[in-house]
């Protein structure tokens, strides 16, 4: 364990800095990078690092002595717009169980989990399902055995109650015996929220969090039976994610008000367990990632809140990145935004404020056209037509068409688990990527090309994470399907049959 930690948490806030805490009201106040001891010109050469190589990232904040330093949106995300956290929304559902028994609401964390549902009927209750306390919960170490996540997860969307679906999976250890990260755990505390207060965790959160932070554009879905996602899809902006992460550095502190108490923001982010294969933060504690020198939020396909309290120092970032693409991402900390760091401030020299400000323009602009490729006698063929694909997650029937030359367009019926209705999007085939809306009202781009009687869809949900390759080859009455998802969902490949077989 290491000592770094529990020294940053116990620190006094009156070092950081050298002054007074500064907190935002309305709009951030802003900076230039060297005002506030960051070298503006090793920030502006990550940029156009991340420019060129394209790690899959979607915006990048980084906040420094209580200024914005550096904001930067690359396309096709747009400024300003929300951002599906991912599992940053683990922390969040921790920092509002912290609200509930800062008021009483519930005894501690040493409360048994069974406690908090007596009408419930729970099946395999046994003394280690009995045993089970919230502190094992918030430190993923239930002992549920929500063995084969992605397949769990898919059984908990078909069931008709997802708290009863995980209340219900079968104590395979003892509680506080082995660290498994599984996306159950925290949907379990969201109905323990729910259980203790009556209303749902997203509720609790905007007047215990979000309300005195000045964050209101949010959303947070429920369950069929209301309960807020627990695990994730709580969609905030940087700047809202900002706010938590200062939240955090200042320890539950928001100006002159204590918003959640140091005691819980200091018993979350102490390292309560050792984690396995995440080497840059070996620890875990409430629901949040820790090393000696950070406090992280960590979310699938790059949503990250990294928070260094020694440094004052918080770097935000959003994406819809791989597993390699995201190592990329999180090498930013220790090869580009640490070393940045003056031992002193000084003032930006006017060519270094021109270059930064090139380069955040750069980073929001759209690529270049690029030619069309010529389309494949069977295009004239398929135009239009409704295919049925076989069993799979994703897709229960398609229909591509063609608008013009430079666009087509290709309609997904999604399955009902999804409970966001079908997608119906505009694809670009001059290499420039078209929006249309998608799941939960944000927009979606997607660009595609002929590649002999394939055709390719590079399909990226932005703020909704997902991006996706899909490829659909056609014969003469069916569908190839093979859709793969970048940032870790398990890909599918199944046969469609088109509904009107072409003529003999």
């Amino acid at each position: 364990m290491g000592l770094g930690i529990t020294l940053i948490a116990l620190c006094g806030l009156s070092t950081i800095g050298g002054s007074d805490p500064i907190f935002p009201a309305k709009e951030w106040p802003r900076s230039s990078p060297s005002e506030q001891g960051i070298d503006s010109a090793r920030l502006t050469t990550m940029v156009e690092s991340l420019i060129d190589k394209n790690p899959g990232i979607h915006s990048l904040m980084v906040v420094r002595h209580g200024h914005v330093v550096l904001d930067v949106t690359f396309y096709p995300f747009s400024v300003g717009s929300k951002h599906d956290i991912a599992s940053c929304t683990k922390t969040v559902t921790a920092m509002t169980l912290g609200t509930v028994i800062d008021r009483g609401l519930l005894a501690g964390v040493d409360a048994r989990l069974v406690d908090s549902f007596p009408r419930r009927t729970i099946l395999q209750l046994d003394d280690r399902k009995r045993s089970i306390r919230l502190a094992d919960v918030l430190t993923m170490r239930s002992g549920l055995g929500f063995y084969q996540q992605a397949l769990s997860q898919l059984q908990m969307f078909q069931s008709p109650d997802w708290v009863q679906y995980c209340l219900n999976v079968k104590a395979a250890r003892p509680p506080g015996e082995a660290f498994e990260y599984f996306n159950g755990n925290p949907h379990l505390l969201s109905a323990v929220i729910t259980e203790a207060t009556g209303k749902p965790a997203d509720e609790v959160a905007k007047e215990g969090i979000f309300g005195p932070l000045g964050v209101d554009d949010l959303a947070w879905p429920r369950d069929p039976q209301g309960i807020s996602w627990g695990w994730g899809d709580l969609r905030l902006t940087s700047e809202a994610m900002a706010r938590l992460g200062l939240l955090v550095l200042h320890h539950g502190r928001w100006a002159n008000k204590q918003i959640l108490s140091e005691k819980w923001i200091n018993e979350m982010t102490m390292p309560h367990v050792e984690t396995t294969g995440n080497k840059r933060l070996p620890h875990y504690g409430y629901q949040i990632w820790l090393a000696d020198d950070l406090i992280a939020f960590q979310g699938r396909g790059g949503q990250r809140i990294w928070i260094d309290r020694a440094r004052d120092l918080i770097v935000v970032t959003t994406a819809g990145a791989s597993r390699a693409q995201q190592k990329q991402i999180d090498d930013l900390w220790d090869k580009d935004i640490v070393p940045a760091v003056l031992e002193t401030p000084r003032s930006e020299s006017p060519d270094e404020q021109k270059k930064r400000g090139q380069a955040i323009q750069r980073a929001a602009q759209p690529p270049q056209k690029r030619p069309i490729a010529p389309m494949p006698v069977i295009a004239e063929q398929i135009d239009g037509v409704r295919y049925r694909m076989g069993a799979n997650p994703y897709a229960e029937a398609i229909r591509l068409s063609f608008i013009n030359s430079n666009e087509a367009r290709i309609q997904l019926e999604l399955p009902r688990i999804h409970r966001q209705g079908n997608l119906d999007l505009t694809i670009g085939l001059d290499g420039v990527p078209r929006l249309s809306p998608a799941r939960y009202g944000e927009p979606a781009a997607s660009v595609g090309q002929w590649n002999g009687n394939t055709f390719e869809i590079d399909f990226d949900e932005i703020g909704n994470i997902n991006h996706w390759t899909i490829k659909l080859t056609f014969e003469r009455d069916t569908v190839k399907l093979d859709m793969r998802e970048g940032t870790e969902l398990p890909p599918i490949r199944t046969t469609g049959k088109r509904e009107t077989p072409v003529a003999p």
